[in-house]
């Protein structure tokens, strides 16, 4: 017996190339159907930034389905091909694997968190994020930028002694006078210490300076501690642009 033999059946094949025309037909059907639901917005951007990995997981399954069914009574051209489609997906999703096996040793090393100032190439900034593939740090200019952990493996990677980068400054702020003092000051000390460019190992200092001679209103004086010079503006415009008005509603 010739393990090389050839033989399949003609209909079978026809079968399943109808069979994946018309999966092909149902996930387009999917995708512009998404777009006619009512979902939210966030809801409906993450669908459909997942809709490209679930059509390639589906599309895969039905490959491999369509294999065995048309060779499994030819199991040396099943193997081959089974083999060869192996080969063809690890390839596909190569840096996708470097990068999620680099971030798996990153993480378990726990070497970075999130608060860090680092610097990888030339690009420096507080980590943002760190998800499954990479890890989003946030420059001085307010710019997101993604690096795959593959990157940071192979990289030189410098992070900050965080004690050795604070900046303070300080400023002041004028709140109604039906604003309590100690709610006032509380909520001054959050929002500064909430915002991504402000120090973890320093808690803003609030200073009540009585009332104001020429508004009338309560005088605040805020000393903030910014992880980037650049930065520390935009800490007091989070803190002046807060919605005070919320403390007294109930």
């Amino acid at each position: 017996m010739n393990i090389l033999a050839f033989d399949v059946s003609e209909m079978l094949i026809v079968k399943y190339i109808l069979l994946g025309l018309l999966l092909v037909l149902i996930l387009s059907a999917l995708r512009k159907g998404l777009g006619l639901t009512r979902l939210r917005p966030a809801t409906r951007d993450r669908l459909n930034r997942a809709l490209p990995l679930i059509e390639a997981l589906v599309g895969l399954l039905f490959l491999m389905a369509a294999i065995h069914a048309i060779f499994k009574d030819q199991p040396s051209y099943l193997m081959v091909l089974f083999s060869a489609l192996m080969v063809l997906v690890i390839w596909s999703f190569w840096f996708a694997i470097q990068d999620f096996v680099s971030g798996l040793i990153l993480k378990w090393e726990d070497t970075y968190t999130v608060g860090d100032l680092i610097t990888v190439d030339g690009t420096s900034g507080k980590v943002y994020k760190i998800g499954y593939r990479s890890l989003e740090i946030e420059t001085p200019e307010g710019q997101r930028v993604k690096m795959p952990y593959a990157k940071l493996a192979r990289s030189q990677v410098m992070k900050a002694d965080v004690d050795e980068s604070v900046w303070t400054h300080t400023f002041q702020v004028e709140l109604p006078q039906n604003l309590p003092t100690e709610e006032a000051m509380r909520w001054i000390r959050l929002t500064a210490a909430n915002h991504i460019w402000s120090a973890v190992n320093q808690i803003p200092r609030v200073t009540w300076l009585g009332t104001s001679d020429q508004s009338g209103e309560k005088l605040y004086e805020i000393t903030i501690y910014a992880l980037d010079p650049g930065r520390r503006n935009a800490i007091e415009t989070a803190v002046r642009s807060s919605k005070f008005s919320e403390m007294t509603n109930p």
